[in-house]
């Protein structure tokens, strides 16, 4: 087994936990890979730590840029990787020794172009006790992988914990300047797969830091970014795969949702606020017919089409 791969790691001011990153990745089993590191701008001595792992292992190269945002830092290691298969790893996280050895032995055994694993979320520098499991591989179709995503049910939209044939990545760039931006790009990347398989083992390790952006409760105008790409998705679905077009409103509604319950408590916003709850009446049709939804989403669902109903009329009397 011969097969490079490319390890694509943004990195910004995560100066506490970048050397168990790299370290996980010198301590892989298996041993074709280079590493990028991509240095969005550090401040804080991150870039100083990504020089001297250049001058240790011939397979790491640094790429120093100014702060562009992690869109750009991955879009700089896809341009400049040589391997034939791409793994994005955030520098405050890390992986398991026989993580690549496994993902590739997947790919090859399935003849697959996208293998995605389990990833297990850390908090500070506690280390999960994980257990090992004799579950099978699944393979999908690129429908079937797509409602897994949308659904969040085996994996999310997040770059990491999975492996991609270099060449899905051909025509396809992580969108720049924007926030959630694996949110506008996982999706496309599933349409082209050929044969993506899941594999049902802990590799990653997430760190879900204070003040990430996934552990943030606090609504401001970038949330509103995440709404616009899940309501492209159902453009795309709609269009691609009609038979999982439920699956993709209903994740329209969750973002909604999610992001009106922070806006409620946010001062400000009026419009941002009148939208969501418009984009939430909208979805209600879906929600209705879901036999097995909650109560709770149900009357979310009721209660902002009555809000919607007031709001328009308000705003007709105003004309």
């Amino acid at each position: 087994m011969s097969t490079l791969i490319s390890i694509i790691v943004p990195v910004y001011n995560v100066k506490a936990y970048l050397n168990q990153c790299v370290n996980s990745l010198l301590k892989q089993t298996y041993q074709e890979f280079e590493v990028i590191l991509v240095d969005d701008g550090s401040t804080d001595g991150s870039s100083q730590i990504c020089e001297q792992y250049v001058g240790m292992d011939v397979r790491i190269q640094v790429i120093h840029q100014e702060n562009q945002g992690p869109a750009v830092a991955r879009n700089t290691g896809i341009e400049i990787a040589k391997g034939d298969y791409l793994m994005f790893v955030d520098a405050d996280d890390y992986i398991s020794e026989d993580c690549l050895l496994t993902m590739m032995k997947t790919a090859e055994e399935y003849g697959s172009d996208f293998v995605a694993s389990q990833f297990v979320t850390v908090k500070n520098f506690h280390m999960p006790v994980v257990v090992k499991n004799n579950r099978k591989p699944q393979i999908l179709t690129p429908e079937q992988a797509i409602e897994t995503m949308l659904l969040a049910d085996k994996f999310d939209v997040s770059p990491w914990a999975k492996l991609y044939r270099a060449e899905l990545f051909r025509e396809i760039r992580y969108p720049e300047g924007k926030i959630y931006e694996d949110l506008g790009t996982t999706y496309k990347i599933l349409a082209k797969c050929q044969r993506p398989v899941y594999l049902p083992e802990i590799l990653y390790y997430y760190r879900l830091r204070k003040n990430s952006i996934m552990d943030n409760h606090v609504f401001d105008s970038s949330v509103m970014q995440a709404i616009a790409f899940n309501k492209e998705i159902i453009g795309f679905v709609k269009e691609r795969y009609p038979n999982i077009y439920p699956a993709a409103v209903y994740r329209f509604f969750c973002s909604n949702r999610r992001a009106l319950h922070m806006a409620i408590f946010t001062s400000g916003y009026k419009e941002e606020k009148r939208q969501m709850i418009s984009n939430l009446a909208s979805c209600r049709r879906i929600v209705y017919g879901k036999e097995k939804e909650s109560i709770k989403n149900k009357a979310i669902v009721w209660v902002a089409g009555i809000l919607h109903w007031i709001l328009e009329k308000e705003q007709a009397e105003q004309l």
